[in-house]
């Protein structure tokens, strides 16, 4: 599968694979396995990605996705967090 880019505020993106999460904010660039988050929970606007013993989580805004992506993004964490 491809990965799925979530592109914003200028060069900053999230960019989903079967691997990893990778994050590039400002000038930095992160790498996160998946195994890094716990689970997840859909909202009407939102994806929470939960980590840190369900204390944390990081909120992705699905208006950033087109339809088809966003299918593609919650099938992906489907299978990460529910297989």
């Amino acid at each position: 599968q491809k990965e799925i880019v979530m592109q914003y505020i200028k060069d900053d993106k999230i960019i989903f694979s079967e691997e990893k999460i990778t994050y590039y904010i400002k000038a930095a660039k992160s790498e996160l396995e998946w195994n890094y988050y716990e689970d997840y929970m859909e909202t009407e606007n939102t994806i929470l990605l939960i980590f840190d013993k369900k204390r944390h989580y990081g909120v992705i805004p699905k208006r950033v996705f087109s339809k088809e992506d966003l299918e593609k993004l919650l099938e992906l964490l489907e299978r990460k967090f529910n297989s």
